[in-house]
C-alpha cells in the first residue's frame, strides 16, 4: 500500500468517525420510567417505542422498568435531585402525581392539550383526573372498569346464570359452596396493605350510597362515618365473609395468589378491574370462557359502573427535550398505536372509537361493549383520588373488620380522621364540580 493510499485511508476513517460523532451528538435521548407489565404487554410497549423511533430517527427512547412501590418511593427525590426521567408512567390522583405537580416538578400540559387536540381526542377523565391547581399535568392511560368476572364455562356446567343483583350474588356463594367450590369469589388481601378487600368494597359502596356521596366524601365534604358507608363496609367485610363468598384463608393469601384462584378455574367469580384482562386473555394461562359484567346492584337501587385510569403519563418539569417528549406522549395516544394497546388489553383513553371493528377476545369485548353502551351512574376508584396516608389507613383497616378485630364504625372513624388531615393539608381532591 502506497503512502498516499495510507493517508487517504486514515483521512476516510477520521471523516467517518467525525460523522458518527456528529450523528451521535444530534441524537436526542428520552428516558422513560415505566412500571412492569405482563409479558404480552411488555412486547407491545417495546414495539410502540420502536415504531416511534422509526418515525423519528433522531430520537432514542430508553425505557427503564421500575417496580411500582420502588417508583413511588424514589420519584419525588430523584426528580428533585435532577436525576429523574423525561417522561414517567405513574399513578394519577393527589397522593401520587398530585404531590409532584403541586411541588412544581411536572411539566404543565395545558398548551399541549390544545396543540395536539387532546380534549377532542381523549375522554374527559384524562384531563379531570390529572388537573391540579388549575393546570393539567398528565395524559391518562389504561381506561379501567371495575366489575365482576365470571367463568362462563363453570356457570354453564352448573346450569347457573350470572347474578342480576346482590341478593343473587350472595345466594350464588352458598350454591357454589354446596357444589364443592371452596372459593366462590377469588380474593386475597394479605399484602399491599390489604388492598384487595377494599377494592371489593368499592362497587358495593357506590351501588349502596351512590357515586355522588362517594365523590363528596373523597372531596372532604361528606363524612366517611355516614351510616350508609358503614353499612357497605359491613356487607363486604361481614355479610359476604359470613356467606362464604371468599376463601376461608383470604386474609392469608396475597393479591396475586387470590387472583390465581380465578385464573386457574378454582373460583367461578372475581371482582376486579380490567387490569386483569392482560392475564385473562393470555391463552396459555386461561382455558375457560370468561365473561365480564358491571357489579350486581342492590335490589331497587341503580347500579354504578366504576371507571378509572390505570395510570397517567407525566412529563418531568426539567426535561431538556420537551418537544420530542411531547411527541412521544402524543404517539402513545394515537390511533396508530391503538391496535397494539388493544393487543396488550390496555385500553387507551381515546374517545369516539368503534371497537366492533377490532377482533377482540370475548371477555375484552364484553368490557368495550359495556363502556360504549353504559348510560348509568359512573363510580369512582377511590384510592387514586385520595392522599396516600388516607389510602393506607383505608386499605389496612377493612381486613381488620373482616377478621373481627375492629368494627366498621371504628374503621370509618379512622378514615375520617385521615380525611380531616387531608383537608387541613390541602391534599383533598375536590371532584364534586
Amino acid at each position: 500500500m502506497s503512502y498516499k493510499t495510507v493517508l487517504s485511508f486514515v483521512a476516510l476513517v477520521l471523516v467517518l468517525t467525525l460523522l458518527g460523532t456528529a450523528v451521535a451528538d444530534d441524537m436526542v435521548t428520552i428516558v422513560y420510567w415505566d412500571e412492569p407489565q405482563s409479558p404480552g404487554a411488555e412486547v407491545v410497549i417495546n414495539q410502540i417505542i420502536e415504531n416511534f423511533e422509526a418515525a423519528n430517527p433522531g430520537v432514542d427512547v430508553v425505557r427503564e422498568v421500575i417496580g411500582w412501590e420502588v417508583l413511588r418511593d424514589i420519584a419525588k427525590t430523584s426528580i428533585e435531585a435532577g436525576e429523574g426521567p423525561d417522561i414517567m408512567y405513574y399513578d394519577a390522583g393527589p397522593g401520587y402525581m398530585g404531590i409532584l405537580a403541586t411541588a412544581g416538578l411536572l411539566y404543565p400540559l395545558d398548551d399541549a392539550y390544545e396543540m395536539y387536540g387532546w380534549d377532542d381526542r381523549l375522554v374527559p377523565t384524562s384531563r379531570a383526573f390529572t388537573t391540579f391547581d388549575g393546570s393539567v399535568y398528565g395524559v391518562g392511560h389504561e381506561l379501567e372498569g371495575g366489575g365482576l368476572y365470571w367463568n362462563k364455562t363453570i356457570f354453564a356446567e352448573e346450569g347457573l346464570e350470572p347474578p342480576a343483583n346482590m341478593d343473587e350474588l350472595m345466594a350464588l356463594c352458598g350454591t357454589f359452596r354446596e357444589r364443592g367450590y371452596d372459593v366462590p369469589m377469588a380474593a386475597g388481601w394479605a399484602d399491599i396493605n390489604g388492598m384487595a378487600l377494599t377494592h371489593n368494597w368499592y362497587p358495593i359502596l357506590q351501588n349502596w350510597v351512590g357515586p355522588d356521596m362517594v365523590a363528596a366524601a373523597i372531596s372532604g365534604e361528606h363524612p366517611w362515618t355516614d351510616p350508609g358507608i358503614v353499612h357497605a363496609m359491613n356487607v363486604v367485610a361481614g355479610d359476604m365473609v359470613d356467606a362464604g363468598c371468599f376463601s376461608d384463608d383470604a386474609g392469608g393469601l396475597g393479591f396475586l395468589e387470590g387472583n390465581m384462584l380465578f385464573y386457574s378455574s378454582q373460583a367461578p367469580m372475581m371482582q376486579m378491574s380490567t387490569w386483569a384482562m392482560q392475564f385473562l386473555t393470555f391463552q396459555y394461562l386461561i382455558v375457560d370462557d370468561i365473561g365480564f359484567m358491571a357489579y350486581p346492584p342492590f335490589e331497587g337501587k341503580p347500579g354504578a359502573f366504576k371507571m378509572s385510569l390505570g395510570g397517567t403519563w407525566v412529563v418531568i418539569g426539567d426535561t431538556e427535550h420537551p418537544e420530542e417528549t411531547l411527541a412521544l406522549l402524543d404517539y402513545f395516544v394515537s390511533e396508530e398505536a391503538l391496535p397494539l394497546w388493544l393487543d396488550a388489553k390496555l385500553l387507551p383513553v381515546l374517545s369516539g372509537i368503534d371497537y366492533s371493528q377490532y377482533d377482540l377476545p370475548p371477555v375484552y369485548a364484553d368490557f368495550t361493549t359495556l363502556v360504549s353502551n353504559w348510560t348509568g351512574p359512573v363510580g369512582y376508584h377511590v384510592d387514586i383520588l385520595t392522599a396516600a396516608h388516607f389510602t393506607t389507613v383505608m386499605w389496612e383497616g377493612l381486613p381488620e373488620v373482616a377478621a373481627g378485630r375492629r368494627t366498621a364504625e371504628e374503621h370509618a372513624a379512622n378514615m375520617q380522621a385521615e380525611m380531616d388531615k387531608s383537608v387541613a393539608e390541602g391534599t383533598a381532591f375536590d371532584i364534586t364540580g
